[in-house]
């Protein structure tokens, strides 16, 4: 899926996957409405087709708003990696 958004090209096909969270098989739905979060030169992006009514929308992300996604959806055990693919740099603290 591509979309062009405010001049800038969003695509499915040549993005990074960063997390897909596998909620349609708990709602009885086809896994092509699972949220994916990804990452792209343009920056990251959301397909949310379940909160969307069904619709494959692109939605652009800031990188703060990616984090936050990653925050509240991502299992424990996989917020690490996600914040990695998303280039963000790990602090100990």
């Amino acid at each position: 899926m591509r979309e062009i958004i405010l001049g800038k090209a969003y695509d499915t096909d040549t993005a990074k996957v960063i997390a897909s969270i596998p909620i349609s098989s708990n709602l009885g739905l086809s896994e092509e409405y699972n949220p994916t979060l990804y990452n792209c030169p343009n920056g990251p992006f959301l397909v949310d087709p379940y909160h969307s009514g069904g619709i494959h929308r692109i939605l652009p992300l800031s990188k703060h708003e990616a984090m936050e996604w990653i925050d509240e959806n991502v299992p424990r055990e996989s917020v690490e990696s996600a914040y990695k693919a998303l280039g963000v740099e790990i602090q100990e603290g």
